[in-house]
């Protein structure tokens, strides 16, 4: 903290420390202020700025392309509330859906973003690329302004099939993340098809005993059994560990209840007994273990109903993998709400270590989901 504002006393340090640490449920004699959480001490004191991921919104395609939308996150990686003031230019060839009119405000800190979702028409444009961009102003307390601008974009060009770019599913701030790496789909070898309606989970043994650890295999947790949930994810409980009480309920990392060690591969409420979901194991070489969950549709609860097609693999080396296949397109409902609402990450030890690509719930907000045909690689040592 006072490598980031030298000036702070004794006791302003000890302050931002009580007031941003986690609640772990026990009595203040027991446990003073709770679970210290440097991260948000340290975000308590940062600086206000403006972090726009992707940095462009657009796409390359072809002429007579059909209407597509872009989502993008403005965030800000301070605890500091900043306000924001945007502007969009007209054009004929975008909207920004969740605004009305041509401008917005609103108040910016670090975990609850702000999101638009631009739908591009190049239906009717001749070749060539278009231009424009969101102008934002940010306001911080001391009344500084940070400018930065949300380019967008569409370029139609002849050719036979319509790239997009690839998107950034990070934050861009100091929350962990995991790397996109070229996007992989595991073919199914002897599965085995498991019934599970919502909020259902199933004891499955493991092919090989899976390290989610460390670099240091001294520290490690090794694993021969784990438990599938409907929601979309995988836990390892301890023997002292126990069953989710609400897995159709996503959260943020890190979690201090169960599921405290978990692969959350799109842990959201899901239900693979409604329509025609599936979920599955097999086994494709004898170093990867495949969970799939094929065609599963979101929870009768949800508003804005889809469904999803994803895998976690695990490896025998400790990395993990995460495969989409067919997941929603992330949709800006208002300034502030985001769907669909969905975890994705990887926690251990207790959720003393993760690593978080994005969390989704109606009050918080960190990095963006990851869309379709992306795959997104944890090594063993990402973890920690």
């Amino acid at each position: 903290l006072l490598s980031v504002q030298p000036d702070l006393s004794n006791s302003m340090v000890e302050s931002i420390l009580e007031e941003t640490a986690r609640d772990v449920g026990l009595p203040a004699t027991q446990a003073g202020a709770g679970l210290l959480d440097a991260e948000a001490a340290l975000r308590r004191v940062m600086r206000s700025s403006l972090d726009v991921r992707p940095a462009l919104a657009g796409a390359l395609v072809a002429p007579g392309a059909a209407p597509f939308t872009t989502t993008v996150a403005i965030n800000s990686p301070s605890l500091a509330p900043m306000s924001v003031v945007g502007m969009m230019a007209p054009a004929d060839w975008f909207e920004v859906v969740n605004v009305a009119g041509t401008a917005f405000t609103s108040t910016l800190t670090n975990g609850a973003p702000l999101y638009l979702t631009v739908a591009i028409s190049p239906t009717n444009l001749v070749t060539g690329t278009y231009t424009s961009t969101v102008a934002l102003t940010g306001t911080r307390s001391d009344l500084s302004k940070v400018e930065m601008g949300v380019p967008l974009f569409v370029t139609v060009a002849d050719f036979n099939q319509a790239l997009y770019l690839p998107a950034i599913v990070n934050d861009g701030s100091t929350q962990p993340s995991a790397p996109l790496v070229p996007y992989e789909w595991e073919t199914p070898v002897d599965p085995v098809t498991y019934t599970l309606g919502s909020a259902d989970w199933v004891t499955v043994t493991l092919p090989f005993v899976f390290p989610l650890t460390g670099q240091d295999s001294s520290a490690a947790s090794y694993y021969s059994d784990a438990v599938l949930y409907a929601d979309g994810f995988v836990a390892f409980p301890r023997a002292a560990g126990g069953t989710v009480a609400d897995p159709s309920t996503n959260q943020c990392l890190p979690l201090f209840e169960a599921p405290t060690q978990a692969i959350f591969g799109w842990w959201a409420d899901l239900d693979p007994s409604l329509g025609d979901g599936e979920v599955s194991t097999f086994q494709p070489t004898t170093d990867k273990f495949v969970i799939q969950y094929k065609d599963v549709s979101s929870g009768a609860g949800v508003s804005e109903p889809y469904s999803v097609t994803f895998q976690i693999v695990l490896y025998a080396n400790g990395n993990i993998r995460l495969n989409y296949q067919d997941v929603p397109p992330r949709v800006a409902q208002s300034l502030w709400e985001l769907t669909p609402e969905v975890t994705v990450g990887v926690q251990a030890n207790n959720g003393l270590f993760h690593n978080q690509v994005s969390c989704v719930t109606l009050t918080d907000g960190f990095g963006l989901p990851p869309e379709s045909h992306q795959s997104i690689l944890f090594e063993r040592g990402d973890i920690y």
